[in-house]
């Protein structure tokens, strides 16, 4: 993840994602967002997942990144903590 390439003002902060009782379950009600700074389509977050089950790895790439927790209060501390660290990478 490349914390130097997002903006700490860009994205949604903590807001209610769903109140359906099955996304609740598996995800959480309250998500926080964050998007890439610049003007093009370039990626800042990468993820390879891999299965015995699968024929190849699994690969996803974005310019958006989205975190959901049970709590608000959870949301919000961790939507502050992070938005401060990609302040502390784009500082240097």
């Amino acid at each position: 993840m490349q914390l130097n390439r997002m903006s700490p003002n860009k994205g949604r902060h903590t807001h209610r994602y769903t109140r359906d009782p099955e996304k609740v379950r598996l995800l959480g009600a309250w998500r926080t967002e964050f998007k890439y700074k610049g003007w093009s389509s370039k990626t800042i977050v990468g993820l390879k997942l891999s299965s015995p089950e699968w024929k190849e790895p699994q690969r996803w790439e974005g310019m958006n990144l989205a975190f959901t927790f049970d709590t608000e209060e959870m949301s919000e501390k961790f939507d502050a903590a992070f938005r401060q660290a990609i302040r502390l990478c784009r500082s240097k």
